[in-house]
């Protein structure tokens, strides 16, 4: 049997959104069905109870990761990902120069997303990743967190239809009115506008530090090569 192994990606990219998404779903079936009840938040569970939760929370992270990806249709994220190198003009011609010198001509009027693959996968062949991982995991993170709080504006908003709601936190019932929810809805929402402006943030890191390792790479070994001719 192998090993199982827990990446950050798994934490940051599907577990800590899939716990917010979990909890705005929570809300929703609360509001729907038992918009009178109580919510009970308990402070301590059972580690079968944790362990589901847990497990429930990593797989709706899923889900909302599936609907991050939708994230990319949006115009200002096609344009990133099929027509714009977020390089300058100079440096862009320098990269398609040197991809187009190893890989042929005509590699070099291929789309941004299909350029990135092309010098990531070169850069993983060669043991070059650099940040690759660290900007990978940030990226999903805000991915994920921009659906998931989003989600949850969209259920604390229902949530203000029935007004007051009534939470026994620790022990203690609190009663929350339209004031208070309105203000977390509206935090929320925030949150998740800052989240994929921040997604959109690393995405561009991932893209430019990949683009630019290739080149410093290609440049490098073109220096080699020159210099062992020269020897010879």
């Amino acid at each position: 049997m192998k090993d199982i192994r827990i990446t950050l990606y798994d934490i940051f990219g599907y577990l800590i959104p899939g716990v917010v998404m979990l909890f705005a779903i929570s809300l929703f079936f609360w509001t729907i069905f038992w918009p009178a009840s109580t919510l009970v938040i308990p402070s301590k569970l059972p580690a079968i109870a944790l362990g589901s939760l847990l497990f429930a929370a990593y797989l709706v992270g899923h889900l909302g990761q599936a609907i991050g990806n939708l994230l990319e249709k949006l115009p200002m994220i096609r344009k990133r990902l099929d027509e714009a190198l977020p390089l300058s003009k100079g440096v862009e011609e320098l990269l398609r120069s040197a991809i187009g010198a190893r890989f042929g001509k005509a590699v070099e009027s291929i789309k941004p997303r299909e350029l990135f693959a092309l010098c990531d996968q070169a850069l993983l062949h060669h043991d070059s990743p650099g940040e690759r991982e660290i900007f990978v995991y940030r990226e999903g993170f805000y991915r994920g967190s921009s659906v998931a709080l989003a989600i949850l504006a969209v259920a604390l908003a229902i949530r203000m239809v029935h007004a007051p709601a009534v939470l026994a936190v620790l022990g203690v019932t609190v009663e929350v009115y339209r004031g208070p929810l309105a203000l977390a809805c509206g935090l929320a929402a925030l949150g998740a506008w800052l989240a994929f402006w921040r997604y959109v943030r690393f995405g561009d890191h991932l893209f430019r530090t990949c683009f630019l390792r290739y080149l410093s790479l290609d440049l490098s070994t073109s220096i080699e090569r020159k210099g062992k001719h020269g020897q010879a």
